[in-house]
């Protein structure tokens, strides 16, 4: 028995002068842990039974105290402050209702089960490793009583881990952890107790009980914690930078950038548009877990803290925080309050009945038995206003009289902290976290999510995936990126209930565009006047559209780049970019003409901003851009995949939220609850390839026509054919989820072709009856397949989705693919079993279209988000040209040859790595960067400028085996005036030696793409793509390399796809004593790419030294660990378990 408590260890002393046996004292212990986890668990029940008894209760927060001081590593007061806190609430000097009009006194609002007498359990001589059991199982009890939900009164803040854990276990999958704290809290293992309260949620990142932990209230950290938390990628706000982050914070949404760019850099909000997704805190998870630590908030409001940090958060900070918070609470808890030290109560302290004298200690380290918490007895009295009344003056004055007369701190060891009357930090901080706390889920309860959302959690884990999908566009409602105030345009129409939906836009006429040509001479009109110009080139249609408020379609102009797809096989982002600058202008103009109005006659510009190609997106927004600001008109981001789902409505006017959505086309797969605009549930994604890109490859490998793309060719062709004639497993079916998988199937497909003999140079117009009959039985049985794989996720999706909103009563079918007359005819008999009405656009409107981008404008426009008008001076190029602290490489200036790949989504994907990282790459200051197959340099020179003068110590190298790509990296890097040494080598051939351990940072975009194995390591621009067998042949000789060179502080990013197995290559690495995570996470029309850190850490090598001593298999010690670290590898972990 390790880590014995200091109390308890000297009654084992006795038990053990006295002889008495190991397994006797055992049992004991184990006789006082059953009687405390009975009495809470009954406790609970009772509480339980009467909540549910009085009936419309949704959630009840129910107060659990742990008195737990001993883990603190200065003054214990902590275990004193649950009596204290319960005082405070239950006295009659406050107001029990809180400011959004819950009542404190009803119990269907809140609960009392008591305490865990943590006290009792120690002196038995039950270590900490025993007691944090304890109080998990004293957590689980509370939650199995719907609807209770734990609200943790502390103690110190080593309760944190061990209520986080029994949460996270209890409900299946991680929590997003809010966390308000003067410290992180994050320290390995402080002083070298793994229990201390500075070290709690190291053991909860460690454990994978928490995705996301938001730090707020910084303002004490060292440089462990600093490291910690990038060890953990905790999000830490301090203090010293709480004025930017209020208003952030005050809303607590998740930015995720989507992979736009603009020739390179990501655009910011106001003065450029941005690809944002909106994602609610807990969204994806099992819901958030709010963690208070007193010493969060100044001490001017709140002294009764050990450790005293000024600069602190005031009571309507922590409010606003918590009443803002969008996710569901699932639990939360209170910390590190020292009744001891709130010294207000001397000054504020009302006249009391029967006036006692007492004298504040003077504060100081205690002994081991000085601040240990009063008996359970005590704790109980003290829960119990009418009793404590009474009893708590009389004792404080023995214990004074014991004290005054300088008696022993044996004497003084039940000392309880003075006044019968609430303190005045007590009181407060009380307030604050049950008025609070109980109403931090959003509109629907307090401190945990619906009864509905409750039986959710019972379903399978696959749902703990759920992600929200964002409002695209709310610049205003993010301050860390606005840079310009908001606008309220009087120049178009706009409604004037606007003024009510946003009251930050001003209600002021003057022009806030002085530079803009045009006057203000319209005034506002209805929103069914409103008049929206659209434009979508997020792949490779260019497309326009304008559209009014009352949904009437004045026109839609769609330039196709068939011939491009036909002569390349599919979207190539460099020659799609460059048709869409040929067409744009005219289309725009076409879509302007047919519906008879001038840009003087519309309201505003709506835009799609991805998710795309970034070259393609890059021209709408240019173009748009250049539109609304010369004209003066507000500018409206649109997410591509929630216009699919909102053009539904522009048809069915019937169509009103809550309803499920199928959106499938060649880039995407996705199922959806839409709860309304702008909150959508994701209930399931592709993890591969989506059914729209296998359609195309299989086209493509048929010979078929692509000038329509493989769809309708597929479609057309299956009708000759007979779709039971060749049997192609249906992929993912002993997965019991609603995700979607194709790649399996498209290798199916592809062995099938060749077992045929079928060539696809021939095309299908010129082949022979019999080949065409072979085609014509693969492209049926494909389809049968793929649409099968459809029905079966979207009959699970249904049935979760009812669950959750029983009101459903339609599923709108969207996307590319959607207008597909064997994929629509096959979902219908889906929604009639399931007694839904099916939704389709007409074909016109399921591919990429500008009316569902101008209507999806409207929809927002209505709800007051837009941007404001860019400044109409705005250069043509600013899209490149726009000025960051951390530059990029410029599009326009990375050179380029026939035989060197060009940068695209995956260089793209790798960049924006490097920039979410910028923060760290500039702290870690690195000496030597290397990048390992530079091909045009977009990836070194934008590392050299990231760094900037910044890293002017560092020194880069760029390797290559492709003599041409070093001579176009050259000249990029001169193009952008940074240097770097270029070596035409294979890998690192002939540098092993000279730099082994100096490299501070390597990026590596490898050659990935599965391909035969003849083809890696060809000449020319083959080697940089072609990767053997799962793409693996290159990256599994780069990475003991990467190893060799990188430095003990080395820091490697790399490229991959799902088809290379990364949870495979971060267990290698784990084997070699790296620890990794995901960076970015992007999928393309091509291709699913994770953007994967690796780094050297000491528990990774601990773990590698421990594999190479004993004979248990890699896999089977260290996967767990490997891919708790990524909460985005869910299918991973599944395919893993359903394949062991």
């Amino acid at each position: 028995m390790s880590s014995l408590g200091r109390r308890g260890i000297h009654f084992l002393h006795k038990l053990n002068s006295a002889s008495v046996p190991t397994d006797l004292l055992e049992k004991g212990q184990n006789r006082v842990i059953d009687a405390s986890l009975t009495l809470i668990r009954e406790r609970a029940k009772l509480k339980g039974e009467l909540v549910r008894a009085l009936g419309g209760s949704v959630a009840s927060a129910s107060l659990l105290g742990v008195p737990l001081g001993h883990n603190s590593s200065f003054l214990q007061g902590p275990a004193f402050a649950p009596p204290r806190i319960r005082e405070a609430i239950w006295c009659g000097s406050t107001n029990s209702a809180t400011e959004e009009g819950k009542e404190l006194n009803d119990p269907r609002v809140l609960t009392d089960v008591g305490d865990v007498p943590v006290q009792e359990i120690r002196d038995c001589g039950v270590d900490d490793d025993r007691l944090m059991n304890v109080i998990s199982d004293s957590v689980k009890l509370v939650m199995e009583e719907a609807p209770l939900c734990p609200l943790v009164l502390g103690g110190d803040h080593s309760i944190s881990y061990p209520v986080v854990r029994a949460v996270s276990e209890k409900l299946g999958g991680p929590v997003d952890i809010l966390h308000l704290d003067a410290h992180p809290d994050i320290y390995h293992c402080f002083e070298g107790n793994k229990y201390s309260h500075a070290s709690s949620f190291a053991r909860i990142m460690e454990g994978g009980y928490a995705r996301r932990l938001l730090q707020v209230g910084i303002r004490s950290i060292t440089t462990e914690g600093r490291e910690q938390g990038k060890r953990f990628g905790v999000e830490q706000f301090e203090m010293r930078t709480f004025s930017r982050d209020r208003h952030f914070l005050e809303n607590l949404i998740c930015i995720k950038m989507l992979g736009i760019h603009f020739g390179g850099i990501s655009k910011g909000v106001a003065q450029v548009v941005k690809a944002l997704v909106l994602e609610k805190l807990g969204e994806g998870v099992k819901g958030v877990y709010v963690s208070i630590d007193v010493d969060s908030l100044d001490p001017a409001f709140a002294p009764g803290v050990s450790h005293i940090e000024p600069g602190g958060l005031s009571f309507r900070d922590v409010l606003n925080i918590l009443h803002g918070l969008q996710g569901d609470v699932v639990a939360a808890d209170v910390v590190e309050f020292n009744p001891q030290r709130d010294t207000l109560t001397q000054i504020h302290d009302p006249p009391q009945p029967k006036p006692t004298t007492h004298r504040e200690p003077t504060p100081r380290r205690p002994t081991a038995t000085h601040c240990d918490p009063p008996r359970t007895t005590l704790q109980a009295t003290a829960s119990h206003p009418d009793t404590l009344t009474k009893t708590q003056p009389d004792l404080r004055k023995k214990k004074e009289a014991k004290t005054q007369l300088g008696g022993s701190p044996t004497s003084r060891r039940h000392a309880a902290p003075h006044s019968a009357t609430p303190h005045a930090s007590s009181s407060a901080l009380v307030l604050l976290v049950a008025s609070s706390a109980i109403q931090a889920g959003g509109a629907s309860s307090a401190i945990v999510r619906r009864e509905s959302e409750r039986k959710r959690a019972k379903l399978s884990s696959t749902l703990s995936r759920l992600n929200l999908l964002p409002r695209p566009s709310l610049p205003y409602a993010v301050t860390t990126l606005r840079a310009l105030k908001p606008y309220r345009p009087q120049l178009r129409p706009i409604c004037p209930p606007l003024k009510s939906i946003s009251p930050h836009f001003s209600s002021t006429s003057q022009n806030p565009n002085p530079t803009s040509p045009i006057p203000i001479t319209q005034i506002p009109r209805p929103h069914h006047d409103l008049i929206v110009l659209g434009i979508e080139t997020s792949c490779d249609d260019t497309a326009a559209a304008v559209v009014r408020g009352n949904g009437e379609i004045l026109s839609q102009v769609v330039s196709s780049q068939a011939d491009l797809l036909a002569q390349y096989g599919g979207v190539a982002p460099k020659m799609a970019e460059e048709a869409h600058l040929r067409v744009i202008d005219q289309v725009v103009q076409e879509a302007l003409d047919q519906a008879n109005v001038s840009e003087t006659d519309l309201s505003a510009v709506a835009v799609t901003i991805g998710p795309g190609l970034s070259l393609c997106l890059r021209v709408g927004v240019q173009k748009a851009r250049k539109t609304a600001g010369r004209f003066n008109l507000p500018i409206i981001g649109v997410h591509h995949m929630e216009a699919h789902t909102l053009v539904a409505r522009l048809i069915e006017r019937k169509l009103q939220f809550p309803f499920m959505a199928l959106l499938i086309s060649g880039g995407h797969n996705l199922l959806i609850l839409a709860r309304g605009l702008g909150q959508y549930i994701q209930l399931g994604t592709t993890i591969d390839d989506a059914i729209g890109e296998a359609y195309d490859k299989t086209a493509k490998w048929l010979g078929l026509d692509l000038r329509r793309s493989g769809g309708p060719a597929i479609e057309e062709l299956a009708r000759e054919g007979d779709a039971e004639s060749i049997k192609f497993s249906i992929p993912m079916r002993q997965h019991k989820d609603c995700n979607f998988s194709y790649a399996g199937l498209k290798t199916q497909v592809r062995l099938a072709i060749e077992s045929r003999n079928i060539n696809a140079e021939t095309p299908i117009s010129c082949a022979s009856s019999q080949d065409r009959s072979s085609r014509a039985d693969i492209a049926a049985s494909f389809q049968r397949v793929a649409v099968l794989h459809l029905e079966e996720r979207c009959e699970r999706a249904i049935e979760w989705a009812l669950k959750i909103e029983p009101s459903i009563k339609h599923l709108v079918v969207s996307g590319g693919v959607a207008s597909n007359q064997y994929v629509r005819a096959r979902l219908d008999q889906v929604v009639k079993k399931n007694s839904l009405q099916l939704v389709c656009p007409p074909p016109s409107l399921c591919t990429d279209n500008g009316v569902m981008v101008a209507w999806t404008g409207i929809e927002h426009f209505r709800m007051g988000r837009f941007d404001p008008p860019p400044p109409a001076d705005e250069p043509e190029d600013f899209v490149v040209l726009y000025k960051m602290p951390f530059r990029i490489a410029q599009i326009r200036l990375v050179s380029s040859h026939p035989e060197v790949y060009e940068p695209c989504d995956d260089s793209f994907a790798l960049v924006d790595a490097l920039l979410a990282d910028k923060n760290n790459l500039i702290e870690h200051q690195p000496t030597l960067c290397m990048e390992v197959g530079c091909g045009s340099g977009y990836i070194i020179t934008s590392l050299a400028l990231i760094l900037g003068q910044e890293g002017s110590g560092s020194h880069y190298i760029a390797t290559d085996i492709n003599p041409h790509a070093v001579r176009v990296t050259s000249e990029t890097l001169a193009a952008h005036g940074v240097h770097a040494e270029l070596i035409n080598t294979d890998i690192a051939l002939g540098l092993e030696k000279r730099l082994a351990g100096l490299v501070d940072v390597m990026v590596v975009n490898p050659p990935y793409v599965p391909t035969p194995e003849d083809e890696v390591g060809r000449e020319g621009i083959a080697s940089a793509w072609a990767g053997g067998e799962n793409g693996r042949r290159v990256i599994d000789k780069i990475l003991p390399i990467a190893d060799n060179l990188l430095s003990d502080k080395g820091w490697l990013y790399m490229v991959t796809l799902t088809a290379n197995n990364p949870s495979e290559i971060c267990l290698q690495m784990r084997e070699r004593g790296f620890a990794s995570r995901i960076v970015v996470q992007r999928s393309t029309e091509e291709e699913s790419l994770h953007i994967i850190k690796f780094w050297r850490d000491l528990d990774a090598q601990e773990d590698a030294k421990q594999m190479a001593t004993t004979n248990k298999t890699a896999s089977g010690r260290v996967m767990e660990s490997v891919l708790s670290q990524f909460s985005l590898l869910s299918s991973w972990i599944s395919n893993s378990s359903h394949s062991s």
